[in-house]
């Protein structure tokens, strides 16, 4: 690969072994950087992973997390290293139990209080979403790595900072976590994502220089679309923004003046196309100007 003048400093800490790039091959926005562009291409690039930040800059419960694995060997040593990874496995299947439960309830309930789902079938719905609800873990991967496990979660006790780093080491190795993904995890959130991310790397490797180029390309117009995309987004959000001042927060108020106003013209024989799609839930209007 060809390298760059500047290569970002995502590519300076690889994490867990994995093959990065010493240099960016040499595309857009690199090239010419655009600063808004660039911040969703860096993302996506599969050859550019972020920094791992200093223990000083990690949150508490993700410094605890290292250093339960820069123990491991010698907390897996200890008579009762079985019996608390035995214990910890229950917790955890406890706990995604019940968070899928929770979550297919939300589900279930808002569908029903917006009139998508029967009462009547409020059980077998919830037997349904539960069973599909396992993406849940990867929440509490989350939570256990950034301290916001609610009070009631089965692990929450456990992982109270200072505790016993017997008991963290086994709930984290219970939740899928090792020596090997737990930089990453804490990086990215959580294993999932950082897994995910691994195996896009090194399909990217593994692929021809030409084919890296041509999947880079494809990303940088990804990430130009994304970014423009999400302009529209803000303007979108402060138009709506003035119309929710101009009319006190009475959205529909100034929907019905822009339709008598419609009316008015039509009635002088002028012809108006316009369209307006009021979204009542999300108190927002979204207007399309039309032609006179």
């Amino acid at each position: 690969m060809k390298n760059i003048e500047s290569t970002p400093p995502s590519l300076l800490t690889p994490l867990a072994g994995i093959s990065v790039c010493l240099g960016l091959v040499a595309i857009e926005p690199w090239s010419t950087p655009n600063p808004k562009v660039r911040v969703y291409f860096e993302k996506s690039r599969p050859d550019a992973w972020p920094i791992f930040p200093s223990r000083e800059q990690l949150n508490p419960q993700a410094r605890e997390a290292l250093d339960a694995f820069d123990k491991a060997a010698e907390l897996r040593a200890k008579p009762g290293y079985e019996e608390a990874l035995e214990l910890a496995g229950l917790l955890v299947k406890l706990d995604v139990e019940d968070s899928k439960k929770r979550a297919a309830e939300e589900l279930v309930d808002k569908g029903i209080r917006l009139g998508k789902i029967p009462l009547e079938d409020r059980e077998s719905k919830l037997a349904r979403y539960t069973e599909r609800s396992g993406w849940v873990k990867y929440g509490i991967e989350s939570r256990v790595l950034n301290g916001k496990l609610s009070e009631d979660s089965f692990l929450y006790k456990s992982l109270q900072l200072g505790n016993s780093v017997l008991e963290r080491l086994a709930i984290l190795e219970a939740l899928g976590f090792n020596e090997g993904n737990i930089k990453g995890s804490i990086v990215f959130g959580n294993n999932y994502k950082y897994e995910r991310k691994a195996q896009e790397s090194n399909s990217f490797f593994g692929s021809t220089e030409e084919e890296q180029r041509k999947q880079l390309k494809r990303l940088l117009d990804d990430a130009k679309t994304n970014q423009a995309n999400e302009e529209k987004r803000k303007k979108e959000a402060a138009r709506v923004a003035g119309i929710e001042r101009v009319s006190g927060g009475d959205v529909e108020r100034v929907v019905e003046w822009f339709e008598s106003c419609a009316e008015s013209l039509r009635q002088d024989g002028y012809v108006l196309s316009s369209m307006v799609n009021l979204e009542s839930s999300r108190e927002k209007a979204e207007l399309v100007k039309g032609s006179i």
